[in-house]
C-alpha cells in the first residue's frame, strides 16, 4: 500500500479525492463480504425452506421436470445476486451525490500493482478511466456472487433444515475468511472458495492471503467450485425421494 501511494505521489495524483463516482467504486470493495452474506442467506433457504414447510412434496409431484424446478430456483438466485449488486451501486451513488461532486467518471485510475518480493512491481500498472475501472470491479464482484449463489444452492439441496443450510453457509464464509487470515502458511487454504471471493480487492492491488493466487487462479477456482456445486445439486435434487 505504501508503494502504491508513493506511485501516486510521484505522479502528482490524488487517488482518493472524494467524489460520488469514487464512492460508488469503493462500494465494490467494501461490499466484498456483505453482499456474499446476503446472497448466502437467501440461497441457503431457497430449497430447504420447501422441506421445512412441507411444500416440497407438492412441488415434486407436479408433472414438471425436476431439473426445470431447480433451474428456476438457480436463476432466481442469480437474479437476486445481480439486483442486489446493482441496487447497492445505485444507493451508493444516491447517498453520495448530495454531499460529494457527482462528476469525475473519466478521472484516471491506475491498476495492476503487484508485489515482487518485498518491493512493488510497476511493470503491469495501466491507466483506466474511473467508469471502466468501476465496471471491471463490479463485474468481478458479480462473478463472485454467482459462485456463492451456486454453493448456497448446493447446501440448500443437501440439508432438509433451513437453519442447518444457512448456518453451514455462514460458517463457511465467516470461518473460512478467518482461517485464511490466521494461517498464511497453510497453503491448501488457497483452494477454499472463500480465499478467492474478494476479487475486487485483488484487482485493486491487495495481495491475496496465499502465494500463487493470481487473478486467473481466483477466477478459475470460483468457477470450478460453482460448476461442481451446481452439478451435485442437480444430481441430488433430481433423484430425491419425495417422501424420504
Amino acid at each position: 500500500e505504501a508503494g502504491r501511494l508513493q506511485f501516486y505521489l510521484d505522479h502528482d495524483i490524488e487517488p482518493d479525492k472524494p467524489t460520488g463516482p469514487l464512492f460508488v467504486r469503493g462500494f465494490a470493495n467494501a461490499s466484498g463480504w456483505l453482499l456474499p452474506l446476503l446472497v448466502a442467506m437467501f440461497g441457503a433457504d431457497i430449497v430447504s425452506a420447501e422441506n421445512a414447510e412441507g411444500t416440497d412434496k407438492l412441488l415434486l409431484t407436479r408433472p414438471v421436470r425436476r431439473w426445470k424446478i431447480l433451474t428456476a430456483k438457480l436463476l432466481t438466485l442469480f437474479m437476486f445476486a445481480t439486483l442486489t449488486l446493482i441496487c447497492g451501486a445505485v444507493i451508493a451513488y444516491a447517498i453520495s451525490s448530495p454531499f460529494l461532486p457527482s462528476g469525475g467518471w473519466n478521472a484516471p485510475t491506475f491498476v495492476g500493482f503487484q508485489l515482487s518480493g518485498n518491493n512493488v512491481s510497476l511493470d503491469s500498472v495501466r491507466q483506466l478511466p474511473l467508469w471502466k475501472d468501476t465496471m471491471i470491479a463490479y463485474g468481478l464482484q458479480w462473478y463472485a456472487l454467482l459462485a456463492v449463489a451456486a454453493i448456497a444452492l448446493l447446501l440448500s439441496v443437501l440439508f432438509r433444515s433451513s437453519a442447518a443450510a444457512i448456518g453451514t453457509m455462514l460458517a463457511s464464509l465467516i470461518g473460512g475468511t478467518i482461517l485464511t487470515r490466521i494461517s498464511p502458511d497453510w497453503t491448501a487454504g488457497k483452494y477454499l472458495f472463500v480465499s478467492a471471493l474478494p476479487l475486487a480487492d485483488y484487482y485493486t492491488g491487495q495481495p491475496p492471503p496465499y502465494d500463487g493466487m493470481s487473478m486467473l487462479f481466483c477466477i478459475s477456482l470460483l468457477g470450478a467450485w460453482a460448476i461442481v456445486a451446481t452439478t451435485i445439486s442437480y444430481a441430488v435434487f433430481t433423484r430425491r425421494d419425495v417422501f424420504g
